[in-house]
């Protein structure tokens, strides 16, 4: 995840996984609610998006 310096929103729970094909492979997502924002503002990431950040 690219967040600025003085961005005070971060990931605050996990919401809900899933698993997904892409290209062939099993990929696992994930919905994510930031702090202080709306459910609808939840974000689906990729487990290999998470590690990488």
């Amino acid at each position: 995840l690219d967040m600025a310096a003085d961005d005070e929103s971060y990931p605050d729970k996990v919401l809900g996984t899933r698993m997904i094909k892409r290209e062939g492979l099993s990929v696992s997502q994930s919905l994510i609610q930031w702090k202080d924002k709306s459910i609808d503002d939840g974000v689906v990431l990729m487990e290999m998006m998470i590690k990488w950040a």
